[in-house]
């Protein structure tokens, strides 16, 4: 297996914990309710659960791994659409109204975070205060992690 392949594995499983983490409670609000959340609860639910998830998953990632944080960030941005739009489709909206494949391009075309980030409506500003937290959490928690390398018997760079 080439080396690169663990590092890309903690990488993409960094950015599912990111996104499931931030969007899954959301989703799983809008179809219990099949209406659309509250501002506060809009807020807090998922700004909460993927700051919980980063600081209890933090404790067991691997010295040398890609950053947990910054790759949780960006699996807000990446899986945004595709969680708002099951969200939507519980309220007669997303899914329920795509006729073709231009649409699931469309959703495609999303995932680029900038999009991500207009498309949201009002979720916009629990991913911008998501995003500032985990930033914030790699500058403080993750930067100056020494990896551990077997190719410089104990010694390492600063990440």
């Amino acid at each position: 297996m080439p080396q690169a392949w663990p590092r890309l594995r903690l990488a993409v499983t960094a950015v599912l914990l990111g996104g499931v983490s931030f969007w899954l409670p959301l989703t799983i609000a809008e179809w219990v309710t099949k209406r659309e959340l509250g501002f506060a609860v809009g807020l807090i639910l998922p700004f909460v659960t993927q700051v919980a998830v980063y600081f209890v998953v933090a404790r067991r990632w691997k010295p040398g791994a890609p950053s947990l944080a910054l790759f949780m960030c960006l699996g807000v941005y990446v899986l945004g659409p595709l969680f708002m739009e099951i969200g939507y489709t519980a309220l007669q909206g997303g899914f329920a109204e795509y006729r073709g494949w231009h649409d699931m391009l469309f959703l495609l075309l999303l995932s680029v975070p900038p999009l991500a980030l207009e498309y949201a409506g009002p979720q916009a500003i629990p991913m911008i205060l998501s995003s500032a937290v985990m930033l914030l959490s790699y500058f403080r928690f993750e930067r100056r992690r020494v990896p551990h390398s077997s190719n410089s018997k104990g010694a390492g760079a600063r990440l």
